[in-house]
C-alpha cells in the first residue's frame, strides 16, 4: 500500500508562531509601544542588511510574538533612528531642495543668497573659490531659475 506524502499537521503561520514562541511572552500584556521598544533595544540588532534569511526571519517572529513590537518598520536600531530623524532630514530636505523655487514663485525674486549681487560674495563665504558660470558651475546645483545666476552682469560682458 502507498503511503501517504501529505503531512498530518499543515504548518500555517499560526503553528509556525506556537512553535517558535516561548513558554510566556518576554513582556506583559499591558506595556506600552514605547516601553516594549525601550526594553528590546539591547538585543535588538543594529540593521539587518548583513543578516541571513534565517537570522531575519527569526527576529521577527521574535518581535511579533515574544516582544510583542507592533510596528514592523521599527524592528532595528537603524530602522527605529530613521523613525524618528526623518521628520527633520525631510525639512532640511525640503530647505535645500525645492525652498528655491517656491521663494521664487512667492516673492518673484531669488534667494538674497542665490541672486546675482550676493552670489559670488556667498561661493567665497561657503564653497572658498569663486563660482563660475560660464563653465555650467552654479552656487547651487540643480537649480536653474531663469535669470541664472550669473557671476557678471551683460554690461561688464559688453
Amino acid at each position: 500500500m502507498l503511503k501517504s506524502t501529505k503531512p498530518a499537521v499543515s504548518f500555517t503561520t499560526s503553528h509556525m508562531a506556537l512553535m517558535l514562541r516561548s513558554s510566556r511572552p518576554v513582556f506583559g500584556k499591558d506595556m506600552h509601544s514605547r516601553a516594549r521598544y525601550q526594553a528590546a533595544w539591547d538585543e535588538m540588532p543594529l540593521g539587518g542588511l548583513f543578516m541571513s534569511r534565517k537570522d531575519i526571519w527569526a527576529w521577527d517572529w521574535k518581535c511579533r510574538y515574544e516582544l510583542g513590537l507592533g510596528d514592523g518598520w521599527r524592528t532595528t536600531k537603524i530602522k527605529n533612528v530613521m523613525f524618528y530623524s526623518l521628520p527633520f532630514v525631510c525639512t532640511m530636505c525640503f530647505y535645500g531642495y525645492p525652498w528655491a523655487g517656491l521663494y521664487h514663485a512667492l516673492f518673484q525674486e531669488m534667494l538674497p543668497h542665490m541672486n546675482r549681487d550676493n552670489g559670488v560674495k556667498y561661493s567665497k563665504e561657503v564653497y572658498g573659490r569663486d563660482v563660475w558660470c560660464a563653465d555650467g558651475k552654479f552656487v547651487q546645483p540643480w537649480v536653474h531659475i531663469n535669470p541664472p545666476m550669473f557671476t557678471m552682469t551683460t554690461e561688464e560682458l559688453a
